[in-house]
C-alpha cells in the first residue's frame, strides 16, 4: 500500500504547488507590481513587499528582477540589489538579468553574468543562450561565440529555432557568411526574422545579388523584410531600385521612409528626400529623431529655411528627445541656411557637447566668415577634454581661408600633426592651398603642393586656378589649369576656366584655342543652378531656362526692375548681352520679387554660378519682411556681386524691415 500513498502525495504536492501560484498572481502586490509605470512607483511596491514577507518568495523576487532590469522606466543596479538578495536565483533570475544586460546594451557584462552562472553550476536554458549569443554578435568576439556554440551542441539545445536564429545572427555579424547559411539551413521552421537576419548578413557581405535571391524566395514577407533590402540598396548608392521596392511595399513603418530618405541624402538628391519626407507626413507617418536627422542635411543644402523651421518646431511640439546629434543636425541646418546666430543659440543647449557637436559648430563658424569665433571655438573644445579629430581641422582650417588668417592657419597646420598627432589629408592640404591662394603666397602654395605624401586630386588645381585667376598669375594659372585637364579631360569646367583667363589678359587666341579643343572633345558648360524657397517649397532655376509656369510673369517683373534700377544709375554688366537675359540668378529674382507681395521672408540659395564670371560663389540671402522696394534691393546686391574678386565663398544676411526698405 506504500506505493499509493506516495503516489498520492505526489499529487497533492502538485496541486498544492499550483494553487499557490495561483494565488501569488492574485497577490495586491503582484497585482500592483504589474502597473508600475516608473522606478519611483516600483520602490514602493518593492518596500510592500519587505514589510510583508512577500519579497523572499522567488516568484515574487523574479517579477521585481524583470521589471527593473528590462522595462524601459527600469534600472539595472536597482535589480542586481534585488538578485544578491536571493540565496538560490532560479534560471528565470538569471535570464531575467542577461536580458536586461542585453537590452541597456551592456555586452561585455551579459558575458560576464554568464560566466559567473555557469560558475554556479547552473546550465542554462533555450532562453539563456540567445542573449549570450547576441552579446558575442555584438562583442565581436568570433572564439568566444564558438564556444557558447559548443556548450549548445553538448546541451542538446541547438535544434531549438531560438538558438538557431541567434547561432545565424551570430556568424552572419562577424561575416561569416558559410556558417551562417549551414545554421540558416538546418532550421526546421524559419521564420521572418531568420530570413532577414540571413539577408543582412549578405549585404554586409557586399553579396547583394544573393541577398535579393534570398528575398525573392521569402513566401511571406514582413516589414522588416522590405526595409532590410531597401537597406541594402541604399547603402550600396542604388536609389533607383531602393525606390521601385519602396514603392512596392504593402505597408510602410518610419523605418521604411526614413531609410529611403537617407538613400536620396547620401546619393545628393536633396529635393527627392524632402519631397519624401512631405510624403511621409501625407501618409500619416509621425517622422521620429532618426528620420529628422536623415532629412535635415537635404533640408540644409537646399536652403529650406521654412522647412526647417517647421522641423525645430514639430521637435519641440512631439518632445522628441534633443540629443546632441539631433541637436548638432538642427544647428547645421540653420547655418547652413544663413541664421548662424539660431545655430549658435541651439549649440549653447547642448549640455555634452560631442566631437561631432564641435565639428559642425566650427564648420558653421567658419562658412559666416567668423574665423576667429572658430578658433575660439576649437580652443574651448579642447578645454572640455575632448581631442580634435581630423574632420575639426578640416573646419579650422576652412575658417582660416574664409577669414584670411595666413598666420593662424599656418600654425594650426603645424600643429595637428606635431601636437595633436592627425596626419594631413587631402582635405587639409586643400584648406591650405586655398587660404595660401587667396593671399596671393603663390611659393609657399606650390612648396606644400610639393611636399604633399598624396596625389594632387582637382579641388587642389581648381581651387589654385581660380586663385591665380583672381591675382592675375597667368603662368601659374596655366600650369595648375593644364594638371586639371590631365586628371579629367572630361571635365568641361577646367576648359572654360582657362578660356577665361586667357580672356582677361587679352590672349584672344589662346582662349578661342582651348574653346575650339572642347567643341572637338563635345563638351559643353554646365549652366549654374539657383533655387529660391517660397511658401515652404523649393523652386529651382538653371541659367538660361525658363520652364516656370509664371514665364511671362517673371520676364515682365525683370523688365520692371531693371527699368528702376536704370532710374537710379545703375549700370548692368552684360557684355553685350541683354539685361533681361534669363540668366539663372535674375530669373529666379524675379519669381521671388513676384511671389515676395504675398509672404513675409523667402530664402534665396545660389548653388552654382555661371563659370563665365569671375568667381564662383555659393552665398545665401535672406529678407525679412520685404515689400516691393526690398525686392528692388535684393536684385541690386545680385548685379554688383559679378563685380567683386579675389571671393570664392560669399554669405550675406540681410535683415530689411519694412520702414528701412520704403
Amino acid at each position: 500500500m506504500a506505493a499509493p500513498a506516495s503516489s498520492c502525495t505526489n499529487i497533492d504536492l502538485a496541486t498544492n504547488s499550483a494553487a499557490y501560484g495561483r494565488s501569488i498572481w492574485r497577490n495586491p502586490s503582484i497585482c500592483l507590481l504589474e502597473m508600475c509605470t516608473n522606478m519611483a512607483e516600483l520602490r514602493q511596491v518593492h518596500a510592500r513587499m519587505v514589510k510583508t514577507g512577500l519579497s523572499r518568495d522567488t516568484l515574487a523576487a523574479s517579477r521585481l528582477i524583470v521589471f527593473s532590469a528590462t522595462r524601459d522606466f527600469g534600472s539595472l543596479d536597482y535589480a542586481r540589489s534585488i538578485f544578491s538578495d536571493v540565496e538560490e536565483p532560479n534560471s528565470f533570475m538569471w535570464n531575467a538579468m542577461l536580458g536586461g544586460f542585453v537590452k541597456h546594451g551592456l555586452p561585455e557584462e551579459a558575458l560576464d553574468f554568464f560566466l559567473r552562472m555557469v560558475g554556479t553550476g547552473e546550465t542554462g536554458d533555450n532562453y539563456t543562450y540567445p542573449f549570450v549569443l547576441k552579446s558575442c554578435s555584438e562583442l565581436d568576439v568570433v572564439e568566444e561565440g564558438r564556444q557558447v556554440h559548443c556548450r549548445v551542441v553538448k546541451m542538446g539545445l541547438d535544434k531549438d529555432v531560438f538558438v538557431q536564429n541567434s547561432l545565424t545572427h551570430l556568424y552572419a555579424s562577424v561575416g561569416n557568411m558559410d556558417a551562417a547559411r549551414q545554421m540558416f539551413d538546418r532550421i526546421s521552421e524559419k521564420m521572418a526574422s531568420s530570413w532577414n537576419t540571413l539577408i543582412a548578413g549578405y549585404g554586409r557581405a557586399g553579396k547583394i545579388e544573393v541577398a535579393r535571391e534570398l528575398f525573392d524566395q521569402m513566401l511571406q514577407k514582413d516589414v522588416v523584410s522590405w526595409n532590410v533590402v531597401i537597406d541594402l540598396y541604399v547603402k550600396a548608392g542604388e536609389a533607383g531600385i531602393a525606390r521601385k521596392l519602396f514603392d512596392q511595399m504593402p505597408q510602410k513603418n518610419v523605418i521604411s521612409w526614413t531609410s529611403m530618405i537617407s538613400g536620396y541624402v547620401q546619393c545628393g538628391d536633396y529635393k527627392q528626400a524632402l519631397r519624401l519626407f512631405q510624403a511621409m507626413q501625407k501618409a500619416n507617418v509621425n517622422p521620429n529623431k532618426v528620420a529628422l536627422v536623415s532629412v535635415l542635411p537635404a533640408v540644409a543644402h537646399l536652403g529650406a529655411l521654412d522647412q526647417g523651421r517647421w522641423i525645430h518646431g514639430y521637435i519641440g511640439k512631439h518632445k522628441i528627445e534633443f540629443d546632441s546629434v539631433l541637436a548638432s543636425a538642427l544647428a547645421d541646418m540653420y547655418s547652413r541656411c544663413g541664421d548662424i546666430e539660431k545655430a549658435l543659440q541651439i549649440y549653447e543647449t547642448i549640455q555634452k557637447p560631442t566631437t561631432i557637436t564641435w565639428n559642425a559648430r566650427i564648420a558653421g563658424l567658419a562658412m559666416h566668415g567668423r574665423g576667429k569665433e572658430a578658433i575660439e571655438a576649437f580652443l574651448a573644445m579642447q578645454r572640455s577634454g575632448l581631442k580634435p579629430d581630423s574632420n575639426t581641422f578640416v573646419g579650422v582650417l576652412s575658417a582660416c581661408s574664409h577669414s584670411g588668417l595666413v598666420d593662424e592657419g599656418l600654425l594650426y597646420f603645424k600643429l595637428m600633426n606635431e601636437e595633436f598627432c592627425v596626419a594631413p589629408n587631402v582635405k587639409h592640404y586643400g584648406c591650405m592651398i586655398d587660404l595660401l591662394g587667396r593671399a596671393g603666397l603663390f611659393d609657399t602654395a606650390m612648396e606644400i603642393i610639393d611636399s604633399m605624401p598624396m596625389k594632387v586630386d582637382v579641388a587642389i588645381w581648381g581651387s589654385l586656378l581660380g586663385s591665380c585667376r583672381n591675382h592675375g598669375n597667368l603662368e601659374l594659372g596655366k600650369y595648375a589649369a593644364t594638371r586639371l585637364i590631365e586628371l579629367e579631360p572630361c571635365n568641361s569646367a577646367a576648359y572654360v576656366a582657362l578660356s577665361n583667363i586667357y580672356t582677361d589678359f587679352g590672349l584672344r587666341k589662346d582662349a578661342i584655342k582651348v574653346r575650339k579643343e572642347m567643341t572637338k572633345r563635345n563638351l559643353r558648360k554646365d549652366p549654374g543652378c539657383s533655387s529660391v524657397e517660397l511658401h515652404g517649397k523649393v523652386h529651382e532655376f538653371t541659367a538660361r531656362s525658363s520652364s516656370t509656369l509664371q514665364n511671362k510673369d517673371i520676364s515682365s517683373m525683370l523688365e520692371e526692375m531693371s527699368g528702376k534700377l536704370k532710374m537710379v544709375g545703375h549700370k548692368s554688366e552684360g557684355n553685350g548681352q541683354k539685361e533681361t537675359s534669363y540668366h539663372n540668378r535674375q530669373h529666379r529674382t524675379g519669381f521671388a520679387a513676384i511671389e515676395v507681395l504675398e509672404v513675409s521672408a523667402f530664402m534665396a540659395t545660389l548653388d552654382a554660378v555661371d563659370l563665365e564670371d569671375k568667381h564662383m560663389i555659393d552665398f545665401t540671402l535672406c529678407i525679412m519682411e520685404q515689400p516691393y522696394s526690398s525686392a528692388l534691393l535684393f536684385l541690386s546686391f545680385l548685379t554688383i556681386i559679378p563685380a567683386i574678386d579675389s571671393v570664392s565663398s560669399i554669405l550675406f544676411v540681410i535683415m530689411v524691415s519694412s520702414e528701412a526698405a520704403t
